[in-house]
């Protein structure tokens, strides 16, 4: 089991997203939140958290800086959530806000203040489509951003059950940037929650409400797997239990691609995570099917309450679950063993990730872990070094043994000492 520590920033609204960055050198944490409703009188935000890039600091130094307001004169717009990536050949960052997602850039000013600089919103009057039930952007979830043969694209998932596609491209004339809709992936039955990106194929990973993970390319729009939820306990024989189904809230695939992780509940009792051999879980499970679970290698319990949030270290050695109670598990990957558990945060985690891994080596931690909740509060978990619980016997035997072995050292000083008494 390692040791582990936690210490809090106050956040200035309720958060539920989280996302580090690198951007010229320099590292920040993107936090997303706000109010909703302008009556709320909290306003709707990006709040920016600097990182001081002193290596010789053992503590994590936070500073928020200037942090980007998505209001508008007219309306109220909650942002939701967020992802960072390249676009266009920059480094961009797509904000989900209510209906729709915003893609901005960063830049730095003449004061040497981060500012963003808003270039297209992905939402129907921007794509030029009707606006019809079943295919509007209400209720996003995630998004993630991807490099394809076609160009950049940005997938947006949400509580209508579809994946969209949006290749973004610029105006010869004008150089404004330009959202398209490429394609729209269907074929969950349940509200979209996360994606994870494959590191050498084209592959997207989405989970979703419906209790599966579903495997799609990224070229093609295509399904190539179809994850349904592994069975954790004895069929239910009350047809009330038998309809609560698992939910998927998570997954990731491990840095190197051989592995994929899914976390899997119910609304209410255990979360169980889920670990995939990538290549076995491709070839076997292509089409639904509740009896085909081939390519699960390892399952255990992550905690005793549904899971809202996971996470994976860009090793690859670590993987953090936030839960509805606050809490947050450090889980080992390889053997899905635990090493350490924080009870963080008065509401259910919201935003979850890894530090990169150099600031938490550079301060001594085997990992450095952020969250946040609407409780409006982060949380900076340090991981590392590892810890004993000694009994009282045990303790005492050391003590013992020290106090022979400096009394041993005594004799030995005198019987060897070249100075002689007369």
């Amino acid at each position: 089991k390692l040791s582990g520590m936690a210490q809090y920033r106050r956040l200035v609204v309720p958060s539920f997203d989280m996302t580090w960055l690198e951007f010229e050198s320099r590292n920040f944490i993107l936090i997303p939140g706000g109010g909703g409703s302008l009556k709320s009188g909290v306003k709707n935000q990006i709040q920016v958290a600097m990182i001081d890039g002193n290596p010789k600091a053992s503590k994590l130094d936070i500073k928020f800086i200037e942090s980007f307001k998505t209001d508008t004169a007219e309306k109220s717009r909650l942002c939701s959530g967020v992802c960072t990536g390249i676009i266009l050949g920059v480094q961009a960052v797509c904000a989900l806000l209510d209906s729709s997602c915003l893609i901005l850039t960063l830049e730095w000013d003449k004061s040497d203040n981060l500012k963003f600089e808003r270039k297209v919103e992905i939402f129907n009057e921007v794509t030029g489509e009707v606006t019809a039930q079943g295919d509007s952007l209400d209720g996003l979830n995630c998004c993630i951003i991807a490099s394809t043969p076609k160009g950049d694209v940005v997938f947006t998932g949400g509580d209508d059950n579809m994946i969209r596609a949006w290749g973004i491209s610029t105006n010869s004339d004008t150089g404004e940037w330009i959202a398209t809709k490429l394609m729209k992936l269907s074929g969950h039955s349940g509200p979209i929650m996360n994606f994870s990106l494959h590191c050498t194929e084209p592959w997207l990973c989405s989970a979703s409400k419906d209790g599966s993970c579903r495997v799609w390319n990224t070229q093609s729009g295509k399904a190539v797997a179809n994850l349904m939820s592994v069975p954790t306990e004895a069929p239910a024989t009350d047809s009330s239990l038998a309809s609560r189904t698992n939910e998927c809230r998570g997954c990731c695939f491990s840095p190197d691609g051989k592995a994929l992780f899914t976390i899997q509940s119910k609304r209410k009792g255990v979360t169980t995570i889920v670990k995939w051999n990538v290549d076995n879980a491709i070839k076997y499970n292509k089409t639904p099917s509740e009896k085909s679970f081939v390519g699960v290698t390892k399952l255990a319990v992550a905690c005793k309450v549904p899971s809202t949030r996971l996470s994976i270290s860009d090793t690859g050695d670590f993987l953090a679950v936030g839960a509805a109670d606050g809490a947050i598990t450090i889980i080992q990957a390889d053997k899905l063993s635990k090493v350490a558990s924080f009870s963080c945060h008065d509401l259910p985690v919201t935003g979850l990730t890894f530090a990169p891994n150099d600031i938490a080596r550079r301060r001594g931690y085997t990992a450095l872990v952020t969250s946040c909740s609407a409780d409006n509060k982060m949380a900076i978990m340090t991981v590392g070094g590892y810890s004993f619980s000694f009994s009282f016997f045990t303790s005492t035997l050391i003590m013992l043994m020290v106090l022979l072995l400096a009394f041993a050292t005594s004799i030995l000083f005198k019987h060897f000492n070249p100075i002689q008494q007369e």
